[in-house]
């Protein structure tokens, strides 16, 4: 994970997902929404999102990615 310069938008940190040793899913961005919470976004072609997850896995990988923030130490990543 990587932090991104945090200038008050909503964008904190980039990211991958690895989902095998073959296969890593890259471009994703952790945000904070508005309410103090998170939320993650999928990189996007053409307009289009790459990556779609169900309800239950988005909200694990959400969890994972504001954990793994938290983790490296910074210091905007708490509410």
């Amino acid at each position: 994970m990587t932090p991104i310069y945090y200038d008050g938008g909503q964008n904190i940190a980039r990211f991958s997902i690895d989902v095998s040793p073959e296969l890593k899913l890259t471009g994703f961005r952790l945000r904070r929404r508005r309410d103090g919470g998170h939320t993650i976004a999928a990189p996007a072609a053409f307009g289009v999102r790459v990556a779609h997850f169900a309800l239950d896995t988005f909200r694990a990988l959400t969890a994972d990615a504001v954990a793994e923030f938290g983790r490296l130490g910074a210091p905007h990543a708490r509410n």
